[in-house]
C-alpha cells in the first residue's frame, strides 16, 4: 500500500505544530471515521483519522462531512475523555504505520486525567483505539477485535492493549552501512544453495542479488515502515533489471532516497508510474513517468490522492441499501407492467364476449345443458359463417350467456383501470431509473436527501419516527383480567344450565 511508514513519518512530523494545542470538537460521520477539530497556535484545523479496511489515513482535510443525528458510542466516549484535551506529544512507533497521541484534560472532579489515542494504520486491520495509559486498559476501539477473532490481541473494553505483532525488521533511518551490508549478505548466503555458496568461494566473486525486483523484495522484508513503492524506487537506482546488483551499489541508492526522510524534508508527490497507476509518496519518486505533481503539504497530497476514493467508497456503503431497494421496486414494476399489459390483452377480446353472450341468447333453443360446445351462425357477419362458442357443461344455456356477458362487463370496465395503471407504473419505472441514475453518481448529501424523498413519497419509513409500543395501564389491566373471569364465570354456568 501506498501508505507507509515514510508517510506517517511526514505526517507526524507535520503535526508536530498540534502539540499544546486543544481538541475542541470530536464527530464521528460513519463507522470507521473520525474527525477531530484542534485549536492551536496555527488556528482551528479539522483532522481526519480513518480506520478505513480499503484507505485508513491521518491528514488534515478541509472537507466537510455528514454526521448522524446521534453520535455512535465510540464518539460519545471520545468526547467525554478528550474533547477539551490538550495535546502534550504525538509520535510513531518506530517507523510503523501506528501513532500515539497522548492528551491531557480535567476531569468532572476537577482532577488531571491522562489519555491516549493509538492509530494503526494497517490496511483492513487498522483501528482507533482510546486507552489508560496509566493501567495500559482498552476504554474502547472504534473496530472491536473479540477473542474469537484474534487469540492473539483482543480490541475489547476492559482488556490490556497489545501491540500489533513484531516484524523483527531493521529501521530504514536507523542501520548504518555495515549493518545494512551483513543483512545484504546474510539475505543472499540465505538464498543460494550450497553448490552456488561453494562456486562463488571459489572465484572469489562478491555477494550480489539477481534483479531489481528481487533486491525490492528483500528491502521490503528487511526494513520496517519500507512498502514496494520506496523499495522499487531504491532498486530502480541501482542498475539495469538484467545486471547483478552488489551490496555497495544498493546502499548508495538506499542512502540518497532515505537521506531527505532523516532530516524530515519532504516533497509530497503523486504521478502515474511506469503501469499506468497513480501513486503517491512522501518524497520525489524516479520512477513517475507521467501527471507529477507535488504539494506544500503531506495533508494536502492525502487529501487530493485520498479524497474522492474514499468518498466514493463510503458512498458505495451508504447507498447499498438503497439501491438494492429501488432495484427491487423496480423489479416489481417491471412484473406489474407485464401483467398489465396480458390483462390489457384480454380485455381488447370484451366484444368477443358479448358477441357470444348475444348469440347464445338468441339460439336458447339450439343448446343443451351438458353441452361443451356449441357450432351457432354469426348473424351479425356478412357472409353469415358459423362460430364455435365453448360452453360450461354444468351451467343451463341461458347461464352460459349469463357467464359471458359478465365476463364482458368486468373487461369493458376494467379497461380504463388498465390503462391509467399503466399509465402510472411506466412513470413509476421511469422516476426509479432517475433515482437510480443519481444514486451512482451521487454525493453524501444527495443520498439523505434521496432518502428524505422516497421517505416523502411513502417508499420508506421515516427512521427519525420509532414507533413506540402502548404499555397498559394498571388499571386497564385490572379491567381486563376481571373481565376473563367473567367471561369464564359465564361459561362455566352455561356448560352447567345445558347438563341439567
Amino acid at each position: 500500500m501506498a501508505l507507509d511508514g515514510i508517510v506517517t513519518r511526514a505526517i507526524v512530523h507535520e503535526l508536530q505544530g498540534c502539540i499544546g494545542g486543544r481538541i475542541s470538537k470530536i464527530h464521528q460521520p460513519n463507522g470507521h471515521d473520525v474527525v477531530l477539530t484542534l485549536r492551536a497556535q496555527r488556528g482551528n484545523s479539522k483532522l481526519l483519522v480513518s480506520a478505513s479496511p480499503t484507505y485508513p489515513r491521518v491528514h488534515f482535510t478541509e472537507k466537510s462531512f455528514l454526521n448522524p443525528t446521534e453520535a455512535p458510542m465510540f464518539c460519545m466516549l471520545m468526547r467525554k475523555h478528550c474533547e477539551g484535551a490538550i495535546i502534550e506529544n504525538i509520535r510513531q512507533i518506530g517507523m510503523e504505520r501506528i501513532i500515539h497521541i497522548d492528551v491531557r484534560q480535567r476531569d468532572e472532579l476537577g482532577d488531571v486525567s491522562a489519555k491516549r489515542i493509538i492509530i494503526e494504520l494497517m490496511g483492513r486491520h487498522s483501528n482507533i483505539i482510546l486507552l489508560d495509559p496509566a493501567t495500559d486498559a482498552i476504554m474502547d476501539g472504534i473496530h472491536h477485535v473479540t477473542p474469537s477473532i484474534s487469540s492473539y490481541r483482543v480490541i475489547m473494553p476492559g482488556f490490556s492493549y497489545t501491540a500489533p505483532p513484531e516484524q523483527h525488521k531493521s529501521n530504514p533511518l536507523e542501520v548504518s552501512k555495515t549493518e545494512f551490508g551483513h543483512l545484504f549478505a546474510t539475505a543472499v548466503d540465505t538464498d543460494k544453495s550450497e553448490d552456488e555458496t561453494a562456486t562463488e568461494v571459489e572465484s572469489d566473486s562478491k555477494t550480489a542479488i539477481e534483479t531489481r525486483a528481487d533486491a525490492s523484495r528483500w528491502l521490503v522484508n528487511a526494513f520496517s515502515g519500507m512498502s514496494p513503492l520506496i523499495a522499487g524506487e531504491i532498486a530502480s537506482r541501482t542498475a539495469s533489471d538484467s545486471d547483478r546488483i552488489e551490496a555497495e551499489t544498493l546502499w548508495t541508492a538506499f542512502e540518497s532516497v532515505l537521506e531527505p526522510v532523516k532530516d524530515q524534508l519532504y516533497t509530497p508527490v503523486t504521478g502515474l508510474n511506469a503501469k499506468g497507476r497513480m501513486v503517491f509518496a512522501a518524497i520525489r519518486l524516479q520512477s513517475i513517468q507521467d501527471q507529477e505533481k507535488t504539494y506544500d503539504t503531506m495533508s494536502k497530497c492525502m487529501e487530493e490522492y485520498y479524497g474522492d476514493k474514499a468518498e466514493r467508497d463510503t458512498v458505495k456503503q451508504r447507498v447499498s441499501d438503497l439501491l438494492r431497494f429501488l432495484q427491487n421496486e423496480r423489479n416489481k414494476n417491471i412484473k406489474k407492467l407485464d401483467n398489465l399489459n396480458k390483462d390489457l390483452l384480454d380485455a381488447d377480446d370484451a366484444d368477443k364476449y358479448r358477441l357470444w353472450g348475444e348469440l347464445l341468447f338468441a339460439s336458447l333453443h339450439l343448446v343443451n345443458k351438458g353441452d361443451k360446445s356449441v357450432e351457432l351462425i354469426n348473424f351479425y357477419d356478412e357472409n353469415q359463417a358459423n362460430i364455435t362458442i365453448q360452453l360450461d357443461p354444468l351451467l343451463t344455456p341461458s347461464d352460459n350467456a349469463q357467464r359471458y356477458f359478465k365476463r364482458y362487463n368486468k373487461y369493458k370496465n376494467s379497461l380504463a383501470v388498465i390503462h391509467e395503471q399503466l399509465g402510472k407504473t411506466k412513470d413509476e419505472i421511469a422516476y426509479l431509473d432517475n433515482l437510480l441514475q443519481q444514486l451512482s453518481i451521487a454525493s453524501m448529501n444527495d443520498i439523505e436527501e434521496i432518502r428524505d424523498e422516497l421517505v416523502q413519497q411513502g417508499y420508506l419509513r421515516d427512521r427519525n419516527k420509532k414507533g413506540k409500543k402502548k404499555r397498559k395501564t394498571t388499571v386497564q389491566r385490572c379491567i381486563n383480567s376481571l373481565r376473563r373471569k367473567a367471561l369464564t364465570s359465564w361459561s362455566a354456568k352455561t356448560i352447567c344450565r345445558t347438563n341439567m
